[in-house]
C-alpha cells in the first residue's frame, strides 16, 4: 500500500470534529481545520483521540474520510481511527483506510469502551487487507465514556 517513505512522521494532530446545531458535523470545518494542519505540516488523526468517534455512525465517520480526500488532503497523511464495539464495523473502517491509502489507522476501542471491544479482541490479519499499517491506542479513562457530543464541542456531562 504505502512505501517505507509514506509513513507518519512528525506531529501526529489529534483532530476534533466539528459538530453543528442538529450535532451533525460540519464538514467543510473539518476540511479547514485539516488543511491548516497539513499545511502546519502535520499528519492527521482523526475519530477517536478526542472521544468523539464513538458519537460517528460508520457512514459519517466514511464520509467525512471520503470528504478529505475529495478536497485534496493526502492520504497518507491520515491515520483514522478505526475503533469500534462491532468487530465488522472496525473491519469496514479499517479497510475503508486501507484501500484509501491511509498512512495507518488507530486501531484502538472507540470512545473509551473496555478493554474487550472489537478493535482489542481482533487480530492484525482479520482487521484489515493486510497491508495497512496498525497502531493501537489505549482505551481512553472510563470518566470520558460517557461524555457525548453537544453543539460547539460543549459537553453534556
Amino acid at each position: 500500500m504505502n512505501s517505507p517513505d509514506s509513513r507518519l512522521r512528525g506531529v501526529l494532530a489529534p483532530v476534533l470534529t466539528p459538530f453543528d446545531a442538529g450535532l451533525g458535523a460540519e464538514v467543510d470545518r473539518f476540511i479547514a481545520h485539516c488543511r491548516w494542519l497539513v499545511a502546519q505540516n502535520a499528519s492527521l488523526a482523526i475519530f477517536g483521540t478526542n472521544s468523539e468517534a464513538a458519537s460517528l455512525s460508520v457512514a459519517e465517520r466514511l464520509a467525512l474520510t471520503d470528504a478529505l480526500l475529495e478536497a485534496g488532503i493526502p492520504p497518507a497523511r491520515l491515520m483514522p481511527g478505526t475503533g469500534a464495539s462491532a468487530l465488522t464495523d472496525a473491519v469496514e473502517l479499517t479497510r475503508h483506510a486501507s484501500r484509501a491509502g491511509a498512512a495507518g489507522v488507530g486501531a484502538g476501542a472507540a470512545g473509551g469502551l473496555g478493554a474487550g471491544s472489537a478493535a482489542k479482541r481482533c487480530r492484525a490479519e482479520e482487521y484489515g487487507d493486510g497491508d495497512c499499517r496498525r497502531f493501537e491506542f489505549r482505551p481512553e479513562p472510563a470518566a470520558n465514556a460517557g461524555a457525548a457530543r453537544t453543539p460547539r464541542g460543549g459537553r453534556s456531562d
